[in-house]
């Protein structure tokens, strides 16, 4: 997976940085007072902050990619039913008959009807 391999980048940079911290108090610890020791000391602490923030904005990033992952996988099951749907309604298509009427049968057939329909009218029309 992608976020374990940032994860394990991610670690060794962070024991680099605890043998560095190690390696200033080491030598911070041999002449504290000197204004050397302060620089170290102060970016020693500038170092951690930075891991610490790399490390938050990791969880974050995590997160939102697990967030991606469930929306993804919820996403592709839908998208299979959907395509699974579609095949069922692309095959019932085709596997049923066109309909038999045609628009000019059913057009002729409409005016027949009413020709037939005025004529019936008109025949009985005295009658009530």
């Amino acid at each position: 997976m992608c976020t374990q391999a940032l994860q394990e980048e991610f670690d060794l940079e962070k024991n680099l940085m605890l043998e560095t911290k190690t390696a200033v108090d080491q030598l911070v610890a041999a002449c504290p007072e000197s204004k050397s020791a302060a620089l170290m000391n102060s970016k020693a602490e500038k170092l951690s902050a930075l891991v610490n923030e790399v490390q938050d904005l990791y969880s974050q990033r995590l997160e939102a990619l697990e967030k991606a992952e469930q929306a993804a996988e919820k996403f592709w099951v839908g998208s299979e039913e959907l395509k699974r749907i579609l095949k069922d309604v692309q095959d019932r298509l085709e596997t049923e008959e066109l309909p038999a009427a045609e628009l000019e049968i059913m057009e002729e057939q409409k005016q027949e009807h009413m020709v037939k329909s005025l004529i019936w009218i008109t025949m009985f029309s005295d009658v009530y």
